[in-house]
């Protein structure tokens, strides 16, 4: 017996190996013949016997009997009344939609001018309704994260597409489409809102990615935050294992907030492209000074550039006063004039004191070649696939102005030479005028800005004057007909561009000559002694 027992181990230990074969197909007929031979136990109940009382845990056979009763109450119902429930399910989702798009109608005019916009709007709400549905029947133990993620999703993507108000109105109305799809409580909405409001509080603005990761982080414990609260006030903290499920919960609705966050900084691109928008983290990108399209205006045209970065700072603060988009107004600034790189030498700013090219030139060429600028410009912004938004600003920061200089020179030729005076629409730019108030706002600074060069001695009652006779000049000529420039908004930006030009424009005390005094010259309050 040792040896025999010392043979049977090392065969094992050395080769060890099956000692039989499961044969699947064989297994399941024995289990399925035990099943059969088996008696089924019917146990009856009658109406109004409760199946299951409070507190008590909810086991597989438990949840087997709710299944087969939920379908005995619904073989029940009769054709009439199962038509009757889904017209009603039907009817209040029409509702909601209807209130939808009564927001829509009043609220945000260019989606109902652009049945693209529409039709986009409806996708992304009802993919985010399906992921919902879809996602919290697949897994029902990750509701609050499966049930939160898309409709925070749709929200932030329409408050970077469009605005925070219009977002917080659609959100709020997919909050009532996903609880009554999925037939949650009152506290589940509640907590979905709070996710909402938190998320669009925090989307201003949003000039670097990082943000957007912390806009989810927030979220997220906002949410967890009022998720305890809710749990607190109506579930059953008495029965076991409840504290853990809400603790399961708190952190699904925190990683649903992070995840957002993190997901929206992915797709940020494709989003831009959709919806045709710019963020202010793509025109941070093109306000870098090193952007090909810059540096050729740089080297080609500096004049013009110098002209472009003085304008972007005197926007920049006229769109702060009034609440408009500064990081907009900045880039539009210098992008509005690329169109001068094909032909600088033609533009004052770009001569440096040489001959004047215009000189040999008739003042019908002359605005022709002036007027090209805007021309040249479009289609420079297209070939460097500039947004839509920086378009705008090149072609119409002059809007449908006079250029007055050669309209007079060539006035004054026809009567010497005893002719008909032209007139001015053959002068003037072809627009389209400013549709927006940054637009405005650049076309204003535009003309102040060279105007202001012209000065031989820019005092600040000088400057003031000046900033007021060009925005009245451009306000009779109706070039803010097409924006929604109030005449509050265009005084704030008069004191605004009058400001940052006497700031630009500030005296200094001149410094003797050597061998005219000893004593160093006494500074200006805010200049330090040399």
């Amino acid at each position: 017996r040792p040896v025999a027992k010392k043979i049977v181990l090392e065969n094992i230990q050395n080769n060890p190996r099956p000692i039989y074969i499961r044969n699947a197909k064989t297994t399941a007929n024995a289990k399925k013949m035990a099943r059969d031979a088996v008696e089924p136990v019917i146990i009856p109940y009658t109406a109004n016997t409760t199946l299951v009382q409070p507190g008590d845990n909810l086991n597989s056979e438990t949840l087997e009997l709710l299944k087969v009763e939920q379908a005995a109450y619904h073989d029940h119902l009769t054709t009439g009344q199962r038509v009757a429930t889904r017209l009603g399910q039907f009817g209040i989702m029409g509702l909601l939609t209807f209130g939808l798009w009564t927001y829509i109608f009043a609220y945000n005019p260019r989606v109902m001018r652009n049945p693209m916009r529409g039709l986009a709007i409806i996708a992304l709400l009802l993919l985010c309704l399906a992921l919902a549905v879809g996602g919290t029947q697949a897994g029902p133990s990750v509701m609050y994260l499966t049930a939160t993620f898309p409709t925070l999703l749709a929200v932030i993507v329409l408050a970077i597409a469009y605005d925070q108000r219009f977002a917080l109105a659609i959100g709020g109305l997919h909050t009532l489409m996903v609880v009554f799809s999925l037939n949650l409580s009152v506290g589940f909405a509640t907590i979905l809102l709070v996710g909402v409001g938190v998320a669009l509080a925090q989307l201003n603005e949003v000039r670097t990615r990082s943000k957007l990761a912390q806009i989810g982080l927030w979220t997220g414990l906002a949410m967890a935050t009022a998720a305890l609260i809710v749990a607190f006030a109506q579930r059953p903290l008495s029965v076991d294992g409840e504290l853990i499920r809400i603790g399961r919960d708190c952190g699904a609705a925190l990683v649903s907030g992070m995840f957002v966050g993190m997901f929206v900084q992915g797709i940020l691109p494709l989003l831009e492209r959709v919806f045709k928008v710019t963020t202010s983290m793509t025109l941070k990108e093109l306000n870098d000074a090193s952007h090909p399209l810059l540096q050729r205006m740089a080297q080609f045209a500096p004049g013009t550039y110098a002209h472009s970065l003085r304008l972007a700072d005197i926007s920049e603060a006229a769109a702060e006063a009034i609440g408009a988009s500064s990081l907009l107004c900045r880039v539009g600034a210098m992008y509005h004039d690329i169109g001068k790189i094909n032909k600088p030498a033609y533009f004052i700013e770009n001569q440096g004191g040489g001959p004047n090219r215009h000189a040999k030139l008739s003042p019908a060429m002359s605005v022709l070649i002036i007027v090209g600028h805007v021309k040249d410009g479009i289609e420079m912004a297209r070939e460097y696939a500039l947004p839509l938004e920086l378009r705008h600003f090149i072609e119409s920061h002059h809007g449908t102005t006079l250029v007055e200089y050669f309209y007079h020179a060539a006035k004054q030729q026809r009567e010497a030479g005893d002719q008909p005076a032209p007139t001015e629409f053959e002068f003037r730019y072809p627009g389209p005028k400013p549709q927006t108030r940054e637009a405005a706002i650049l076309m204003l600074g535009d003309s102040i800005e060279s105007a202001t060069r012209t000065l031989a001695d820019p005092t600040p009652g000088r400057i003031e004057q000046l900033v007021h006779t060009i925005a009245q000049k451009r306000l009779m000529d109706s070039q803010f007909d097409e924006c929604n420039l109030t005449l509050q908004e265009l005084h704030n930006i008069e004191a605004a561009l009058t400001k940052t030009l006497c700031a630009s424009y500030h005296s200094r005390i001149r410094y003797p000559e050597k061998g005219q005094g000893s004593e160093p010259p006494q500074a200006e309050p805010d200049e330090p002694a040399a």
